[in-house]
């Protein structure tokens, strides 16, 4: 009995610890796959080789690829990508960052801007949390036909010097009251910074008003009190200018003239080699206040300017019309009232070879705490009134009645956001015209996925 029981007994413990040190092999092997995808992130990006000599001081990279690309709209709008690098592996940003594209015959360096670097400490052990670096690059993603645009963006070179790249872009004046300029137009902006005047290279003259005006809103109205316009802006309570090689950025901020519960945020973007002005605003109710108008994403005209108006109705179909074609509806002037989500909206004149166009890019609009956000007569209105013609988009709006005395109460929290590309250009036929404004059209319909870093991603479908 004793004999059976110990044979048993070692032959239990041989099997236990064969099981036991396989347990902990296999956990080690585990470790070292773990520890191995763990240094390949798109943070800590893996070291750089290259068969490039050109490239050899740079010691990093982080993969960028573009995919689901249109090749034939792909430069026509933006990259912007956001990074995220390690402190400890860059010196210097400024100086170091290159963005270069792969090609057939080897890397290919790209022209880009890098804006919003920030060195983020905060929550850091130097172990679970590391002290990064992040900021934004923007470049023109000019791949040409490829399914697949692949980008390299390479840091780690304490020798660099800062790069230089050519430009067509140049500023003159002082903030906010500039005078933009790139190889296809001329921007002119007001005191407050507000679009003045555009002269697109190539047309018959200046687009611009009696007023001094093109950009009129974001815009409020209580009858007790005023109609503001973000040009009575002198000058805004903050001001920051940007420019660079790729793009000259303007962003302007503060409470709207004689609403104080109105904040207003507008951020204008003039890029190098493209006839657009990116508009981006914010309306944000720091209270409740009740208005017989809020309004946004309007340009006005001199009357005289455009005889033909384009855009695209709610089937996505394009519409060319006649201004001599429609009669105003109502002592406002307005003539139209569209969809407020129209794809794009242009006045135009091809014997002046003169077209001014908003191409609708995002909208967000937001109550308190996630709310639906308070929406009246939302739609976009053309009209002509006086010595103007324009359009606008209001969010709240007297349309119904045409009573100015009611008041809509908007919450304290409510947030309505927009972007969109105003687009000048010089069309010498209305085929020629909506072209135009279709190939941005397309551009801005293109969601092109960007992927960064070297990890295998999940398929997309």
């Amino acid at each position: 009995m004793t004999v059976t029981y110990f044979s048993h007994w070692k032959n239990k413990t041989l099997k236990s610890l064969l099981f036991f040190l396989t347990i902990l092999l296999a956990g080690l092997l585990f470790s070292s796959i773990v520890l191995a995808t763990d240094a390949v992130s798109p943070t800590d990006a893996r070291p750089f080789t290259s068969m490039d000599a050109e490239w050899d001081a740079w010691e990093y990279q982080i993969p960028i690829t573009l995919e689901n690309r249109d090749s034939e709209t792909s430069g026509a709008l933006p990259t912007d990508v956001t990074f995220a690098i390690f402190a400890d592996q860059i010196d210097d940003p400024e100086r170091e960052i290159r963005i270069v594209r792969k090609t057939g015959s080897g890397l290919e360096e790209v022209p880009f801007q890098l804006w919003n670097v920030t060195r983020w400490d905060q929550d850091t052990d130097g172990e679970r949390s590391k002290a990064t670096v992040a900021g934004t690059v923007t470049f023109f993603d000019e791949s040409g036909p490829v399914e697949r645009a692949e980008y390299l963006l390479l840091y780690g070179n304490e020798t660099a010097s800062r790069p230089s790249y050519d430009t067509d872009l140049s500023v003159s004046g002082e903030a906010p009251e500039l005078v933009i300029s790139n190889s296809v137009m001329t921007v002119d902006l007001h005191s407050s910074g507000q679009l003045a005047a555009v002269d697109p290279v190539g047309s018959s003259g200046k687009i611009d008003t009696p007023r001094g005006l093109l950009h009129w809103n974001p815009g409020v109205f209580i009858p007790t009190r005023y109609w503001a316009h973000a040009w009575d802006w002198d000058p805004p309570q903050m001001v920051e200018l940007e420019s660079g090689p790729i793009f000259v950025m303007l962003k302007r901020s503060g409470t709207m003239p004689e609403f104080p519960e109105l904040s207003v945020s507008i951020t204008y973007r003039v890029f190098t080699g493209r006839p657009y002005v990116e508009s981006s605003t914010r309306l944000h109710l720091t209270e409740n206040l009740g208005v017989v108008a809020l309004r946004n994403d309007q340009l006005i005209f001199d009357p005289m300017m455009f005889d033909q108006l384009a855009w695209l109705d709610e089937n996505d179909e394009e519409v060319v019309a006649k201004f001599s074609d429609y009669d105003t509806v109502n002592s406002h002037g307005d003539i139209l009232r569209l969809n407020p989500d129209v794809g794009y909206l242009a006045f135009f004149n091809t014997n002046r070879k003169l077209g001014a166009a908003t191409v609708r890019l995002e909208a967000m609009n937001s109550g308190p705490d996630g709310e639906p956000p308070v929406l009246f007569d939302h739609a976009t209105y053309i009209a002509e009134a006086g010595e103007l013609t324009y359009w606008f988009r209001p969010l709240v709006y007297f349309h119904v009645d045409w009573s100015r005395e009611k008041l809509i109460p908007v919450p304290e929290g409510s947030i309505y956001s927009e972007k969109n590309l105003y687009l000048f250009f010089t069309p010498e036929s209305e085929e020629e015209a909506v072209s135009e404004l279709n190939y941005y059209r397309r551009a801005a319909d293109r969601s092109v996925r960007i992927n960064i870093g070297d990890y295998p991603l999940p398929p997309s479908r």
